[in-house]
């Protein structure tokens, strides 16, 4: 592409102007969109809410892995300590 013209030319200074009142501030203002964020860490709808126990306010807290999705394929099974969880797409398959 080939410019033509040459380089733009200086701009003339503008005439000021007279000063004006100054201005209040405005009422605040919400978001306009989007209308909030997509939380991607949402359970899936046959799991229950996750809750967190804690016996002593400020005290540590132990989490324990949760499973959020079903296994749409085939069953799963995951080993924690002593506990064993089946994963299945259909609650009669569970042991």
């Amino acid at each position: 592409m080939k410019l033509t013209g040459g380089p733009c030319a200086p701009v003339a200074p503008v005439v000021p102007v007279a000063p004006v009142a100054p201005v209040g501030p405005a009422a605040p203002v919400g978001p306009g969109a989007p209308w909030g964020i997509v939380k991607l860490r949402t359970a899936a709808l046959p799991v229950p809410e996750f809750v967190t126990l804690a016996a002593v306010p400020a005290a540590p807290v132990v989490v324990v892995p949760t499973a959020t999705v079903w296994v749409p394929t085939a069953t799963a099974q995951l080993q924690l300590d002593d506990a064993v969880l089946y994963l299945s797409t259909s609650p009669s398959a569970q042991a």
